[in-house]
């Protein structure tokens, strides 16, 4: 493996997430080379000694000491001054120009990594392209056999972490402080080093390690930032980042993210905002036992608020140092320049330009505090106003739509629905609403229900509802099955053009489209009808049991039946009414005519028929039965009045009930052809006659209305 194409802190990082049996295995098959594997090693062992700093390789003084020559090219080491992650720094004489200054010597166990090499370049040309006088200046970058280092001032002071680490000592020792002292001296160091993060930024260098130990309290010139080792070139071609640099505590989420998330100046800000937070709190906002709880509490957890900690921490301290911890670049101050402005406001008794978080960030902080308990509160909630919301919604429906109860015996069929389209009599589209049962809510009108088995064999029921509320029952109780089409024609269908006829023609023309369907040769006769009374029990015509069944009547055609029972019917024959189109497309095909016997009636219709004086009125169920008797004929009777295709009494007979009722007070049934009741000039194909669902009786009751000149045929679909 290449050393440019790896990456030792990745492969630190991944070795750290294993248990420490398994680590020495990985490294041996993860790294190129002996040199690298020893490189990651150390890093781990620091890391198990001191979890709170990251990736900082602790030496002993005396094998430190000892490693390094006493003078490198013109530079006198005096003593050790600290170490890093990088390598060692010291006190140091120049001998030609006779000052102190701070020289950095790259550790000895990174000689071999060109990315630590690159890094260590990095530095030095970072560093002295920045002018500012809160920078630590880097003089000279050279190398002296197989030592390489970095010539820098000498700032004398301490760190920020010694002055947070003493300052905790005094809290703990009980001393008297002066809190409003330390809160104007923490906002004047920040702003300070804002200063300077503000000058690396307009140069597009970005920080990346903003953190107390990087921050010298010079005695002379206060604040200064150094150790630019991880500083970034914004303007460099590819500014996301593919590995884990920085100190952990201090990382903005987008460094702690390893998923190539983008850096640019708000990432210091993030890290500047930290430094406060701790500078006025002396506790990290995100902490955690294992470096992997830190990172996880830098990406997802909000911080708590400053003022719950202390409540003599300003109100504006608290608006600055949380709106730099914001988790989103966007929602941070824009520039190093703005955090530093608002500090100085504080300072100096101004208005702040940051504002208070918003209500909604409040909850978004809120949630995030409180991660592991949203995703339970979120689903209660939403199953609560779920709740409510189905509750109400099924009561407004319940008032506005009437509930169905569909049941089959067949096991695994399934409901179609088809509603009647308002106007035209003919069902819309198809609606599969699944195994039944079923308990659909449906609005007032009229639908055709289909239940079709795993075989595709159906059965078809009209359903009518007039009124919202309640609840109607309708169960396939027979099987589907296989019909008998012996006694049915068979139609194609198609755009059919129907219409009200008279003498002179078609008038209201309308298109409509049909589905194949099949439609009865024959009317339903007397005969037909009573063993559908024997086999179900319903009732029988009125003028059956005021007059007795006459078998003499058994093939003439049913009358004196509601329009219901005309459907119950089709149901237990596993058949339907047809549609007033299907009805007048069948009796005037094939070639649109007026009669069924083309567009002029035979001579004898009238003989053979209809009444001679016209339509029969009388009131008398006795007159009109015998009226009945008299003038109807067998089902199968009269050639002469077939049509074309072979249907009896088109226009003769009875007048024949449809599929559809119109929507309204009175609810009509829609009735096709003319009947032996009316007069030979009304006995066209497309004469319609409208006749009421439900009619009053003597004592003002509502009773199903039927007529001893209408009867039915019955049809069904090619198709579910």
């Amino acid at each position: 493996m290449a050393e440019s194409h790896w990456d030792e802190k990745t492969i630190f990082l991944q070795a750290l997430g294993l248990p420490r049996e398994e680590r020495e295995a990985f490294l041996l098959k993860a790294c190129p080379d002996e040199q690298s594997r020893l490189r990651v090693q150390t890093l781990l062992d620091h890391h198990a000694a001191a979890p709170d700093e990251f990736l900082t390789v602790e030496m002993k003084l005396d094998e430190a000491d000892s490693e390094f020559p006493k003078q490198i090219d013109e530079f006198k080491l005096i003593h050790r001054l600290g170490d890093g992650g990088m390598g060692v720094v010291y006190l140091a004489q120049d001998t030609i120009l006779g000052r102190r200054v701070a020289l950095k010597i790259l550790a000895r166990h990174l000689i071999g990594s060109e990315q630590a090499l690159a890094r260590f370049r990095d530095e030095a040309r970072s560093t002295a392209a920045l002018k500012h006088p809160a920078i630590v200046p880097v003089f000279k970058m050279g190398r002296d056999g197989a030592d390489h280092y970095l010539v820098s001032e000498y700032v004398e002071g301490r760190t920020l972490a010694d002055v947070i680490s003493e300052r905790k000592r005094m809290v703990g020792s009980a001393q008297s402080l002066d809190a409003r002292d330390w809160h104007r001296r923490a906002a004047e160091i920040v702003a300070t080093i804002a200063d300077a993060l503000d000058c690396a930024h307009r140069a597009q260098i970005v920080h990346r390690d903003v953190k107390p130990s990087n921050i010298l309290i010079d005695r002379e010139h206060g604040p200064r930032l150094t150790d630019f080792g991880i500083a970034k070139h914004m303007v460099e071609g590819d500014r996301t980042q593919t590995s884990l640099v920085g100190s952990c505590h201090y990382m903005s989420p987008e460094q702690a993210d390893i998923a190539g998330k983008r850096i640019d100046q708000r990432s210091d800000i993030f890290s500047l905002g930290v430094v406060l937070y701790e500078l006025l709190v002396l506790q990290l906002p995100f902490n955690g036992s294992t470096l992997h709880q830190v990172l996880k509490a830098v990406i997802e957890c909000a911080p708590s608020r400053l003022r719950t900690l202390d409540r003599r921490i300003p109100a504006d301290l608290e608006v600055i140092s949380h709106k730099a911890l914001e988790k989103r670049p966007q929602d941070r101050y824009p520039t190093a320049a703005h955090i530093a402005a608002d500090l100085r406001c504080f300072l100096a008794g101004d208005p702040i330009l940051a504002k208070a978080p918003s209500l909604a960030r409040r909850v978004r902080r809120f949630a995030h505090r409180r991660r592991a308990w949203i995703p339970v509160l979120l689903a209660c909630v939403v199953v609560v106003i779920a709740a409510m919301a189905w509750f109400e919604r099924s009561a407004h429906e319940r008032e506005l739509k009437c509930l169905v109860s569909v049941t089959s015996d067949v096991p695994n069929a399934k409901l179609l629905i088809r509603q009647f389209e308002p106007g035209t009599g003919e069902p819309g589209a198809i609606s599969d609403l699944g195994l039944l049962p079923q308990t659909p809510l449906l609005a007032p009108g009229q639908y055709r229900l289909v239940a079709m088995n795993p075989d595709g064999i159906f059965s078809e029921a009209t359903l009518l509802i007039t009124h919202p509320g309640g609840e109607q029952r309708v169960n396939f109780a027979s099987p589907p099955m296989q019909l008998d089409s012996a006694n049915m024609k068979f139609f194609s269908g198609g755009d059919v053009t129907c219409g009200e006829a008279g003498r002179r023609g078609i008038s209201a023309l309308r298109t409509v489209q049909l589905r194949p369907f099949q439609i009865d040769v024959f009317e339903v006769s007397n005969k037909d009808y009573k063993h559908f009374v024997d086999v179900t029990g319903v009732a029988a015509p009125q003028h059956w049991i005021d007059f007795q069944y006459d078998p003499a009547l058994a093939d003439h055609p049913i009358v004196g039946i509601s329009w219901e029972d005309a459907n119950a019917y089709c149901r237990f024959v596993n058949k339907r009414l047809p549609t007033a189109a299907e009805w007048e497309y069948a009796m005037r095909f094939p070639d649109g005519r007026l009669q069924p016997w083309g567009d002029e009636s035979p001579t004898d219709v009238a003989e053979l028929c209809c009444h001679p004086d016209g339509r029969m009125r009388s009131p008398s169920l006795r007159i009109r039965y015998d009226e009945y008797a008299k003038r109807s004929v067998a089902v199968q009777s009269h050639d002469i009045l077939k049509t074309a295709s072979g249907l009896f009494h088109g226009a003769t007979n009875v007048s024949e009930y449809t599929d559809y009722v119109g929507a309204g007070p009175t609810f009509q049934t829609l009735c096709k052809g003319a009947s032996w009741s009316d007069s030979p000039m009304e006995d066209n194909l497309a004469v319609s006659w409208t006749r009421p669902l439900q009619t009053l009786d003597e004592a003002g009751t509502s009773r199903p209305a039927w007529s001893m000149s209408v009867g039915f045929r019955c049809a069904r679909s090619a198709q579910p």
